[in-house]
């Protein structure tokens, strides 16, 4: 499932998601992660049951792994772009 929406699609998520793909900024991921935690607190859920998917921008990458994210969706049409990011997810996937 995806979106953010902080009352219905967050609740949505912590009730029924298996993943959860957010298309934020580090910031507002880790403010939408606080929020969801809490209403898997609420649900009686524990939030790594939650897989974290999120847009695989370069300049954020690191950050959003640090947040929990594991899914990264990219893209780009620059094949270069892409072998580095793969080059910077292998290791981490070890």
């Amino acid at each position: 499932m995806g979106g953010g929406g902080e009352k219905k699609t967050l609740r949505l998520m912590a009730k029924h998601a298996d993943i959860w793909h957010s298309f934020s900024d580090t910031a507002t991921l880790e403010r939408e992660l606080g929020i969801l935690a809490g209403h898997c607190a609420d649900l009686g859920r524990d939030p790594a049951e939650i897989e974290i998917s999120v847009m695989g921008k370069t300049e954020d990458r690191d950050k959003m792994y640090e947040l929990g994210a594991r899914l990264f969706t990219v893209h780009t049409g620059d094949p270069t772009e892409l072998r580095e990011f793969i080059a910077w997810r292998d290791p981490r996937n070890a």
